[in-house]
């Protein structure tokens, strides 16, 4: 991966064997993440650049603010804990009341979509709200998911459980996830903010 400047838009840039120009902003920081085809032009790859610059600058801002909040949200969970061991007994209660919380929405999405997860872990990462090992069909969930409205544990878990079926999330995990959940984009939405 190339570190490159467009715009004034630090980029990491790396080539790939993909048909189009990706972009992405990473999680805390902000970072761009820029992949394109052998076969374009750095030229190109720069006229794209420039043509979502506007953009970029306010999803960057929209990234660093959802991760500030993301922590704080964690800080606060924790406020009244005075020492490391308070903090584990804390996120051990918290991890199984997740898991409690989480089970009936398993089971909804199991019976409806056949699809179903070996093992359900709880982490508490700083960038992401749920994660699926598809190999070893192991499905992970943020623990902050404990204290938000339910509704953004029923999109995670949906979204997870597709992911045994979708690798990515390309038109066959969107058109999934529209069948069983149609505003799954706005609940997505609300909850990355």
């Amino acid at each position: 991966m190339e570190k490159i400047v467009i715009e004034n838009i630090q980029i990491s840039f790396t080539r790939k064997k993909i048909r189009n120009i990706n972009l992405r902003i990473i999680e805390p920081n902000g970072e761009v993440k820029v992949s394109a085809p052998y076969s374009i032009s750095m030229r190109r790859v720069e006229k794209f650049i420039r043509e979502r610059k506007d953009w970029i600058l306010a999803s960057q801002q929209k990234v660093i603010e959802r991760s500030k909040n993301k922590s704080k949200f964690q800080t606060q969970l924790f406020d009244s804990c005075t020492n490391e061991k308070e903090i584990k007994e804390k996120k051990k209660w918290f991890e199984q009341e997740l898991l409690q919380q989480a089970q009936p929405y398993f089971n909804k999405w199991e019976n409806l979509t056949g699809l179903v997860p070996e093992k359900i872990v709880v982490r508490w990462p700083k960038t992401l709200w749920g994660s699926c090992d598809k190999q070893k069909k192991k499905i992970m969930l943020n623990g902050q998911l404990v204290a938000m409205d339910k509704k953004y544990l029923d999109y995670v878990v949906l979204h997870e459980l597709t992911h045994l079926k979708y690798s990515n999330h390309g038109d066959g995990f969107k058109n999934f996830m529209t069948q069983y959940m149609p505003n799954w984009k706005d609940v997505r939405r609300e909850l990355n903010g």
